[in-house]
């Protein structure tokens, strides 16, 4: 085969076996079949079905995950795996202090490896069908490719604007920004100062993906672990209406806590449909940007906040663990262990981690009039007072009660302003009050309920 064709296959081979500290880039399910296609092209044993195959599965695989930003997409998968990667690297940038030195032989490593990957970046889908072509006989230029998704750099999707309450698209514009000033570099090498940066500011691994996570609990001998909300509720705090006074004091708390001082763990507690979860879940869109991660933990899993404790200490991010509609049964003993974990157990809760819940309950444990009738405990009232002292961990108990109706009304109207309802006063608020007393009762869910039948009605 002509040498002049397959150097360029050769010295992308090499630059995959030459990584060090992104060594774990190779493992990726798509690099392996781009390097399994390369191997072939290069080892003249290989049939041209096996090596056409390849050549297809692997344009297959990237147009499935293009993400659209305007970067080549196997440039740009390369990137977001560079971005995503827990090393040596990043794990030493997110965890040095301001105007720390990056070591020696890291630093070193990590120049050499981004060279490298720029090597591996510049084999596109044309330099492929070219060498395929010499290699088969086959006619390859008019193949399918990736190529002709993009343009240079980024200029098919830019950066969006930043609203005020919206971290998710600030965290994807930092990803945007990073990664257009490496692919338009002209030595990446250059560029390890600034993803230090990037490291640093928005943390390592998915943390700089994504800023709401399921806790995956552990099942059968295999660990639990974090996984990314791609698209977390999309609810604001500005979208909320009423419960000012309550939703003050989340915001207060929270906001001393994304800050860096200390912080209470909190109880939202309160009927049905007013707001708690959805307090909990806005603050993620405004506080996301200053470093506030959420994690959402179920019931069945509270065993494992140990596991989730140690999973975040080393991390500089900020993490609500939000446990929603939180209560137990009397025979459940899961709540002691949350206790210890609130207050009280032998190893210390990072001081990046803060605790949310939200309960219909103020005691959280249910508790039975023939738990006090009838017993054979000696001491009973040290059960009870067990039971009862779970909510009193909480630093801060926040109380949500049903509203009255000129409240419910209040909530109606300013929903309506929202979807920009327009109808006359008292017929909005005689058929929210129809509403009310054929559904749910007065709340905000009833109110929002509503607005969504008017909404679909007048569509």
């Amino acid at each position: 085969m002509n040498n002049e064709y397959i150097y360029d296959v050769r010295n992308a081979r090499l630059a995959a076996a030459g990584l060090t500290v992104y060594k774990s880039i190779t493992e990726d399910e798509t690099v392996r079949s781009f390097l399994d296609l390369l191997e072939m092209i290069d080892d003249e044993s290989s049939m041209p079905y096996d090596i056409v195959n390849a050549y297809h599965w692997l344009v297959h695989d990237l147009l499935s995950i293009q993400s659209g930003d305007g970067v080549n997409p196997w440039k740009d998968h390369i990137l977001d795996l560079v971005l995503n990667d827990e090393n040596a690297f990043s794990k030493y940038c997110q965890s040095m202090e301001d105007n720390a030195d990056i070591p020696y032989a890291i630093q070193q490593a990590v120049k050499s490896d981004m060279q490298y990957l720029q090597t591996l970046c510049s084999i596109d889908s044309d330099v492929l069908k070219q060498n395929i072509g010499m290699r088969t006989g086959m006619v390859a230029q008019h193949w399918p490719g990736w190529d002709i998704l993009y343009n240079p750099g980024y200029s098919r999707k830019d950066e969006q604007p930043n609203q005020a309450d919206d971290s998710l698209q600030w965290l994807q514009n930092q990803r945007i920004s990073i990664k257009r000033r490496i692919a338009d570099s002209a030595c990446w090498s250059d560029m390890i100062d600034a993803l230090a940066e990037f490291y640093k500011k928005m943390g390592i691994s998915i943390l700089n993906k994504y800023l709401t996570f399921r806790w995956v609990g552990s099942r059968a001998g295999y660990a639990g672990y974090l996984t990314g909300v791609a698209k977390p509720d999309p609810i604001r705090l500005d979208n909320l209406i009423g419960y000012d006074v309550q939703r003050k004091q989340v915001i207060d708390n929270t906001e001393r806590f994304v800050a860096g001082y200390p912080a209470n763990n909190m109880l939202l507690y309160g009927d049905r449909g007013t707001g708690k979860s959805s307090t909990v879940k806005a603050l993620i869109h405004r506080y996301g940007k200053d470093g506030l991660r959420l994690i959402e933990v179920s019931r069945d899993n509270l065993n494992d906040f140990y596991d989730i404790l140690d999973t975040v200490r080393p991390f500089k991010q900020r993490f609500i663990l939000f446990v929603d509609d939180l209560a137990f049964d009397a025979d459940e003993s899961a709540y002691t262990g949350l206790k210890a974990v609130l207050e009280g157990g032998i190893e210390a809760r990072p001081d990046n981690v803060v605790i949310f819940a939200t309960s219909n309950r103020r005691h959280l444990v249910k508790e039975y009039f023939s738990d006090r009738i009838g017993s054979d405990e000696l001491h009973e009232g040290d059960t009870r007072q067990e039971k009862l002292s779970l909510a009193d961990r909480f630093g801060i108990v926040v109380t949500f009660l049903q509203p009255d109706q000129e409240e419910y009304l209040e909530i109606v109207d300013g929903l309506a302003r929202q979807h920009g309802i327009e109808m006359n006063i008292g017929e909005l608020h005689s058929m929210a009050l129809q509403w009310q007393a054929k559904h749910n009762g007065r709340s905000g869910r009833t109110a929002a309920q509503f607005i969504t039948y008017l909404l679909a009605h007048k569509a």
